[in-house]
């Protein structure tokens, strides 16, 4: 009884709070959680709402509730970005994307089969624009409208079915939705092979899409398999998008990054810019910066400093030459060189490449950015390794926040932030809030990477040191 009664007043907490007040309160509970100092949360959380700041206060009060507070503000935070959030922002375009279908189908004699083709590709055309500028809520309108039609009208394409349903994959994807994308691309995927349409360019991107997807829930394997599907459609084209077959390998090779192949992965890459490169004129220079940008990433793991840095630079060479100033891929360069600064030691210029890269994040893609907050955990690895600690967890838990509301808390990017963190309190002698970081980044890297990836591998060797200096540690 007295846990359901716990419930309650927690949920009645939490009615009435807005969907920002909800994320600030999942990540004060969070951090309640993982075992940072209730007095700091409790000081940051009086600086947010009253309802806030009570809640948080409730929960503190109690170290029991924890565990409960989260599971249940956690659910919430999901319902609410899943229903509220989306319909929210969807319904203000419905009206609008419906008067816009109406008026593009009376161009066409929709009883004129061709005709009637016709319009429908240019509804999925729209939709592909709404796509690429970001506005995926209006792509989802309209793309639902255009299902609707399809279906009411009794219509037989299936290959512009394929099509709006890897548009409508790439679209839930981006808002967050990742299970429904992984369903809308499998359909996809479904269509295409069913009428044999191995030659199709929207079959490799289905694929490349499906591995985005499986990237971000953390499926790695799965994900590798689909990039690789990718890449073989594109090959096997009539006429190989050079363009497209680069940004599909850079996709390869951040999988195999990620799961500690760095070999492969810049044999992966070098490779493909050769063929880019001897493909002929379609090559565009944005690509081939974006490979070069992933290509420093990829030498950086394999320490080998001085190649990383040159590719880092080859990727702003481009990009000055285009007078592209204010660009996420031109702060992406800048995390690169600064990283190669930090493993060097020139802590002041890695620093300063970070806080530059920062201004852009913050700019174009927001303070709330996965981008920033890798800008973020890279600035607190080099407060870190100036013995920086208090600054260093500061930034480390400002990513930890942020990566845990995009990517949830099962995700290896938030294994990497716990593991820092973990390291923070090592460094600093709180070796029992260590370990319950330690252990959290080392069942993220298991289930997830594996036992024996480099990350699951280096945190195992950091917990049994802490176990065996523990033991030995007098009584």
């Amino acid at each position: 009884m007295a846990a359901k009664n716990t419930d309650n007043i927690i949920l009645k907490f939490i009615d009435g709070m807005n969907y920002n007040e909800l994320l600030d309160v999942s990540g004060f509970v969070s951090e309640l959680y993982y075992g940072n100092e209730i007095s700091d949360v409790q000081k940051r959380a009086n600086q947010s709402t009253k309802k806030v700041a009570a809640l948080v206060q409730y929960v503190s009060s109690n170290s029991g509730l924890f565990s409960e507070a989260k599971q249940i503000i956690d659910q919430r935070v999901i319902e609410v970005s899943a229903s509220s959030s989306e319909k929210s922002a969807s319904s203000k375009k419905v009206k609008k994307a419906k008067q816009q279908i109406e008026d593009i189908l009376k161009n066409y004699d929709l009883k004129n089969q061709s005709e009637q083709e016709n319009a429908l590709k240019t509804l999925l055309d729209i939709a592909d624009l709404f796509n690429k500028k970001g506005d995926y809520y209006s792509a989802i309108t309209l793309l639902k409208n255009v299902q609707e039609i399809i279906q009411q009208g009794g219509m037989n394409y299936p290959m512009l079915e394929a099509r709006l349903f890897r548009l409508l994959g790439t679209a839930y994807r981006n808002v967050g939705n990742t299970d429904q994308s992984v369903q809308y691309l499998n359909e996809s995927k479904v269509l295409y092979h069913s009428f044999d349409a191995q030659s199709d360019p929207g079959l490799a991107l289905t694929y490349k899409e499906l591995a985005l997807s499986f990237q971000e829930l953390g499926d790695y394997v799965d994900a590798l398999n689909c990039v690789q599907n990718a890449l073989e459609q594109i090959r096997t084209s009539s006429s190989i998008d050079s363009s497209e077959l680069l940004k599909t390998a850079s996709l390869k090779a951040n999988l195999l990054t990620y799961m500690g192949r760095y070999d492969e992965a810049a044999a992966c890459l070098t490779n493909v810019i050769s063929v880019a490169k001897s493909n002929g004129s379609d090559l565009d220079d944005l690509s081939l910066a974006y490979t070069y940008n992933n290509l420093s990433v990829v030498y950086q793991r394999l320490q080998c400093y001085d190649i990383a840095l040159s590719y880092a630079n080859k990727a702003l060479q481009i990009y000055d030459r285009l007078s592209i100033k204010n660009h996420p891929s031109i702060a992406s360069a800048y995390n690169n060189i600064a990283v190669i600064y930090r493993e060097s030691g020139n802590y002041r210029e890695a620093e300063k490449y970070l806080k530059k890269a920062l201004s852009i994040y913050e700019k174009t893609l927001g303070v709330s950015s996965a981008d920033a907050a890798a800008t973020y955990s890279n600035l607190a690895s080099v407060y870190q390794a100036k013995g920086q600690l208090a600054e260093a967890l500061v930034y480390y838990e400002k990513a930890y926040t942020i990566d845990t509301k995009i990517l949830g808390y099962d995700h290896p990017d938030v294994g990497v932030l716990c593991s820092n963190i973990g390291n923070i309190y090592l460094s600093a002698g709180n070796y029992t809030i260590a370990n319950d970081w330690l252990e959290t980044a080392y069942r993220l890297f298991s289930e997830k990477l594996g036992r024996t990836h480099p990350y699951t591998e280096e945190v195992s060797r950091i917990l049994q040191k802490l176990r065996d200096y523990t033991a030995a540690a007098p009584k």
